[in-house]
């Protein structure tokens, strides 16, 4: 394996642990909403739901990055 390869499967690994963070953060967002919104009813719901859409879409284009770097590894 060369240096080339190692750096990528590398930042598949970085990329990995980045995407599983932002789904933690995503969904950490999405009980804060939900708790904020039936609870305690604020003005302020709309951000937490746009952050936890931000996260999603995130970590899901990290992942198609991520499945487009492995086929580069096969090949």
């Amino acid at each position: 394996m060369n240096k080339r390869q190692q750096q990528l499967i590398d930042k598949i690994a970085d990329y990995r642990r980045f995407a599983l963070a932002l789904l933690i953060l995503g969904s950490y967002l999405y009980i804060g909403s939900v708790i904020n919104v039936y609870l305690a009813p604020t003005d302020k719901a709309d951000i937490l739901f746009a952050m936890t859409g931000g996260c999603v879409i995130t970590s899901i284009l990290i992942w198609f990055a991520i499945e487009r770097w492995k086929k580069q590894l096969e090949s």
